[in-house]
């Protein structure tokens, strides 16, 4: 397994393991996880140990919100970290049934949303079906809900008491105590301690606030200065030897299509096109050059 795991994400995952095999702990597991703390490889690394020590014929449920596909994202890490795993979606659920050993990444959106027929009766057995059919199996779940607090619902309950999983792991870095369910917090002080995120942020430093007139000279000043403390942390970076290029991240507003116009024509006029994969764009209605965007040398930049 190619996963190396800093001590706090070793004891938030021996945690996990101690709760979700110790008959006398409680059903319901919450942990919170700061961002950036690793979250994702915490929970491979507990479902690689869970399916190696304890029983290999589990199915453990990921379940993500419905928006930035996540539920793919989890997957592509399983996929990368541990070759051997078994992985699958809803999809694999619905056509061949849910089978022992597998995790299965499942957006939230496509099993609740009226819209979508992952719960419609047709050629496929339905979801319920197939969780009914495992059940019939004498298979069991764990199901792991990513950003716990969304998606509480009652479509979202009838699923979850559907399954009936011998545990169900909660993970987010808003979630609160629980009187019903076991609790864990990863220190946010570890997590600033083993250099994952930052103990300071500093916004726009050197930046005076008189230098812009309106929105698009500030916006289009922001930008250049982006570029440049890009290209000097590059910079320091090949003094050492690192091929790494760094991203530089524009966020938007919701219902901005002509400032995001205005952003991709300023980027083009610099050399950042979407031709040349030095632009990337994840939008929730529209992804472009994103597959390798996490590459630490990947050519989208801005």
């Amino acid at each position: 397994m190619m996963l190396d795991l800093f001590d706090f994400q070793m004891d938030a995952k021996n945690f996990l393991l101690d709760k979700s095999t110790d008959p006398n702990s409680k059903r319901k597991i919450i942990m919170k996880s700061p961002t950036g703390s690793g979250k994702t490889i915490i929970l491979l690394s507990y479902i690689f140990d869970y399916l190696l020590w304890k029983d290999p014929n589990k199915i453990f449920i990921w379940l993500t919100p419905g928006k930035g596909d996540l539920e793919e994202q989890s997957k592509d890490k399983m996929d990368e970290f541990i070759p051997h795993a078994k992985s699958a979606n809803i999809h694999d659920a619905l056509l061949q049934g849910f089978k022992g050993g597998y995790t299965y990444f499942i957006n939230w959106e496509m099993i609740t949303n009226k819209k979508n027929n992952a719960l419609k009766d047709s050629e496929k057995k339905n979801l319920f079906e197939r969780i009914a059919e495992a059940h019939r199996e004498r298979l069991s779940f764990i199901t792991i809900i990513d950003e716990e607090h969304l998606n509480n619902t009652s479509k979202a309950d009838d699923i979850l008491n559907a399954l009936n999983a011998d545990r169900e792991i909660r993970v987010s870095a808003t979630t609160v105590k629980n009187p019903m369910a076991e609790f864990y917090e990863i220190p946010e002080e570890d997590v600033i301690n083993s250099g994952l995120i930052t103990k300071a942020l500093y916004i726009n430093p050197s930046i005076e606030a008189d230098e812009m007139d309106d929105l698009e000279s500030e916006t289009i000043y922001l930008i250049q200065k982006a570029d440049e403390k890009r290209k000097e942390i590059k910079a320091e970076y090949e003094k050492i030897g690192e091929k790494i290029n760094p991203l530089v991240i524009i966020q938007f507003p919701d219902m901005s299509e002509s400032l995001v116009n205005f952003v991709e024509e300023h980027l083009t006029n610099m050399g950042y096109t979407y031709k040349n994969k030095m632009l990337a764009k994840w939008l929730s209605e529209e992804k472009i050059n994103t597959l390798d965007v996490t590459d630490e040398n990947s050519k989208s930049n801005s």
